[in-house]
């Protein structure tokens, strides 16, 4: 029994994917209304386990994360192992919502990057409410993810991928209330239609391999490259950025669109750090990324209500262009120092 007393449907959704994997047809579609619950909805305290060859389908639903739970919702198979390979790679796993399908991360607990690993808690990685890691064709959309405990949707080495209509709604309630980080590894991503609220940056790409070594695959290269990042229109709750753009330690970020931009200031509200960072001086734990390795960055199409609308953060992005970059509330685009624009 979980700490909250209330019977989770972890086991039974799990044992009804294992048993569709098992028959070959490799779909599982969950329905509107969980007949084992009051309000029809589902309760997990363990994530839905996805495997190679995986469909699945949430028709309407409300999957719920359980109170006083260190978990994720849905993952690939394998995400926690200590070792994996290229040769481990799975593929074409797709979580697809169709109707009103909404992954509800619930209260707050208390995992964060700061109290991860300490007195018995995991990973703050557990907080993901959807993590998927060595995965070649890779579908996530039509979703609403709410409360999040962590990062929303999380990638690690990950290609051919495609993310698209997710909505989010993060009031702020827990650090880094990101809505979608590709971390090391993912290239050949589409992630377009992204909407809502989220506390942190609403799109991340993050290459940091010192950073990210428990999540290495052995074999592959820690180097985010063909990503093209299209419509997002969020309110960033927490004052970060709409998209975020970061690599150090050797990783490289390349090949990079990104266009149709708008962040949602509320009234009333405070300004966004920035619409569109590329860069850092921080973060590194070797060595800052070195001229060429934050490369073919494309911008355009940017509607910013933020303190700046474009932002370069490093001095050694190379290849960049940036066109239709409007901010009538702050500045347009600021470079780091001896930058060049």
């Amino acid at each position: 029994m979980n700490p909250s007393g209330r019977k989770s449907d972890s086991p039974r959704l799990n044992e009804l994917v294992r048993q569709a994997a098992a028959s070959g047809t490799g779909k599982l579609m969950i329905p509107a209304k969980n007949p084992e619950s009051e309000d029809g909805k589902y309760y997990l305290d363990a994530p839905i386990v996805l495997p190679s060859g995986f469909t699945l389908l949430l028709y309407n639903c409300t999957l719920v994360l359980m109170d006083g739970v260190y978990s994720n919702m849905i993952v690939s198979e394998g995400v926690f192992d200590e070792h994996m390979t290229a040769g481990d790679e799975l593929h074409d796993i797709h979580v697809i919502g169709i109707g009103k399908a909404t992954l509800d991360g619930g209260n707050p607990n208390d995992l964060t990057e700061k109290t991860a690993h300490r007195d018995g808690r995991p990973s703050v990685l557990r907080n993901c409410p959807l993590l998927f890691r060595n995965v070649e064709g890779i579908t996530v959309e039509h979703l609403t993810i709410t409360n999040q405990r962590y990062w929303g949707a999380t990638f690690y080495y990950c290609r051919n991928g495609k993310v698209s209509d997710l909505h989010f709604f993060a009031a702020n309630t827990m650090p880094n209330q990101d809505g979608i980080d590709l971390r090391v590894g993912c290239s050949y991503f589409d992630i377009g239609d992204i909407t809502g609220w989220t506390g942190d940056d609403s799109v991340a790409l993050t290459a940091l391999p010192e950073s990210d070594a428990a999540m290495k695959v052995e074999g592959k290269d820690p180097d985010i490259h063909h990503v093209d990042i299209m419509r997002v229109s969020t309110y960033i709750s927490g004052g970060h950025q709409t998209v975020r753009l970061l690599n150090h330690d050797g990783a490289k970020l390349h090949d990079v669109n990104i266009y149709d931009i708008t962040d949602e200031m509320l009234p009333g509200k405070a300004q966004a750090r920035a619409t569109v960072v590329i860069g850092d001086d921080h973060y590194y734990k070797i060595r800052a990324a070195a001229e060429g390795e934050t490369d073919r960055i494309h911008v355009r199409n940017v509607d910013s209500h933020a303190k700046v609308a474009l932002e370069i953060r490093h001095n050694n992005v190379t290849n960049l262009t940036y066109t239709g970059i409007e901010n009538p509330d702050g500045k347009k685009v600021v470079f780091a120092e001896k930058q060049r624009g």
